[in-house]
């Protein structure tokens, strides 16, 4: 499922359930993407849910963008989809009210529909994203803190390019990656690299992601997703 596919926001893939809206799967703090517009005019927001009251409103963050806040106005129709749990959720809202001062928050009238899907297996998404790795403790170099590009990524691992000490020997190795999804979303993982290629002065290493963080994890489904 892709943002721009036929299971669009306005469509996820499953048929829609309404009625009341379990608890449960409104997890206050976690990241959202909230969807404006349709077709050509679809955009997508990060921004987080703050909370809830029960059959009567969602608190999130006025998303922005660049330095201005999201052009929406009161009224408005808009989806919110985040991953929870291995599956894709799609709460359909209306704007309520939003607020600038003290804080710029928006509410949204509470859902009475929701759509979800499982997560299927995913392709590999292309990026380019700075990370910091952090070589963990061994017997062999490489060690110590470096700087590379995340160039492809699933929540399941990714693909490494960097460089490496002369004779360094990756492969096996634990190591700590951080690295930013977006503008802001920073993401720490423990990976083992499984495969390492050599071309000239770079280094190309397939690293698999320990994941002890489902939140973590959870930004990084939901980036997959979106991309």
């Amino acid at each position: 499922m892709r943002a721009k596919s036929a299971e669009s926001m306005h469509g996820l893939g499953a048929g829609p359930r309404t009625g009341t809206i379990p608890e449960h799967i409104l997890k206050v703090g976690a990241l959202v993407f909230l969807f404006t517009g349709a077709g050509a005019a679809e955009r997508k927001y990060p921004t987080r849910l703050l909370g809830f009251k029960e059959g009567r409103f969602l608190l999130v963050d006025l998303p922005s963008d660049g330095s201005r806040t999201v052009p929406v106005a009161e009224g408005d129709r808009v989806v919110l989809r985040y991953v929870l749990d291995g599956e894709v959720f799609g709460l359909r809202a209306s704007v309520r009210r939003i607020q600038f001062q003290p804080d710029p928050l928006l509410f949204l009238d509470f859902p009475t529909e929701i759509e979800n899907v499982p997560l299927r297996s995913q392709p590999r998404v292309p990026v380019r994203l700075p990370a910091v790795v952090s070589w963990l403790p061994g017997r062999r170099p490489p060690s110590g803190l470096a700087f590379g590009f995340l160039r492809d990524l699933t929540p399941q691992g990714g693909l490494l390019e960097m460089t490496l000490p002369e004779g360094g020997e990756p492969v096996g190795r634990s190591l700590h990656l951080t690295f930013v999804l977006g503008r802001s979303e920073e993401v720490r993982v423990n990976a083992v690299v499984q495969n390492h290629v050599q071309d000239g002065a770079t280094h190309r290493m397939g690293v698999a992601f320990r994941w002890t963080d489902p939140d973590e994890r959870d930004r990084v489904v939901t980036f997959c997703e979106l991309h």
